[in-house]
């Protein structure tokens, strides 16, 4: 029978590539193991290597730059953009991947996995596109976590006030202009503030911290007061790119090099880009689903401790 081992490298992978914030991919496969089952011989692994030399798909970042700052004395800064070494814990690993057996909404986290590790792989070649599929996945977690938020009655009102406004100039009394927005808003998915919930929920003040991957240039960053109008340009330039055709800011591919685009300094100079780069988005989203499975589990031991 067949065994979907591609697929579930391939997700191991993904998964990976989350818990450790560098891009992990498969290259070959290079060998598979079937049991032997002719009558009257003892069950044995029959071990089958496979050819790799021509069938190895490569897919990794490519070496970065190293910038090299002079002054009076010469050489007195070096700046490696080259990921750091990564330490590892191999009883820390086992666990976060048992967890992902164990929370409600696995299946969910998997495929937001997919979509983080498809953004890693494009991220410093096409960042637009690497936008779009982290805002993907952060949509596949954050629907099936909030699946049954509802905004209240006030902020229905707010969203349909242009409804409101105009029954109340038809005549109708206040309350029953409000009653009408209400019910303006059934069918609603409340996306975007589901998105906005969940990274803000699953999000701490790290994210403002200095990040040793992308080395985002001082002025590109949003500030922290800033941080819920930024979510809601990240997704609203979502819309305008999906259904406009409109890319983002010149900005948004900043922090992999010491190389700053013309177009984003201009960006800067007129008031800052609305949507920040995508490697510091990047952290965001990686921060967000790498806490909600930690929280998940600590949720996970309590009940079984009760």
């Amino acid at each position: 029978m067949f065994r979907p081992d591609d697929y579930i490298a391939q997700d191991l992978a993904a998964l990976l590539t989350v818990f450790f914030r560098r891009l992990v991919t498969v290259c070959a496969k290079v060998r598979v193991t079937h049991p032997n089952r002719l009558p009257g011989q003892p069950p044995s692994p029959n071990d089958w290597p496979l050819p790799i030399a021509n069938s190895l798909t490569r897919v990794a970042w490519k070496r970065r730059a190293v910038s090299i700052g002079y002054g009076a004395r010469g050489i007195e800064a070096v700046i490696d953009y080259n990921p750091p070494p990564l330490q590892i814990d191999p009883e820390r690993l086992k666990s976060k991947l048992s967890t992902v057996a164990r929370i409600p909404y696995g299946e969910a986290y998997v495929l937001a996995a997919r979509l983080y590790a498809q953004a890693m792989q494009v991220i410093e070649e096409s960042p637009d596109i690497a936008y779009q599929l982290f805002i993907s996945g952060v949509e596949t977690m954050a629907n099936k976590v909030f699946s049954d938020y509802s905004p209240s009655r006030a902020e229905m009102v707010a969203t349909k006030d242009i409804v409101a406004q105009r029954a109340m100039d038809l005549g109708l009394a206040q309350e029953n202009s409000e009653e009408l927005a209400v019910l303006a808003c059934n069918g609603m998915t409340w996306t975007s503030r589901k998105f906005q919930i969940f990274l803000k929920d699953m999000t701490d003040e790290t994210i403002w911290q200095p990040d040793g991957l992308f080395r985002i240039p001082e002025g590109f960053e949003p500030a922290a007061e800033d941080f819920d109008r930024v979510l809601k340009e990240i997704y609203r330039g979502r819309g305008a790119a999906v259904h406009g055709g409109q890319a983002y800011g010149p900005s948004v591919g900043v922090g992999s090099s010491p190389r700053v685009p013309v177009r984003a300094m201009q960006e800067l100079f007129s008031g800052g880009p609305k949507v920040p780069p995508v490697g510091w988005f990047e952290r965001v989203v990686n921060l967000a689903l790498n806490r909600y499975l930690d929280t998940a589990l600590s949720r996970i031991q309590e009940e079984s401790v009760e």
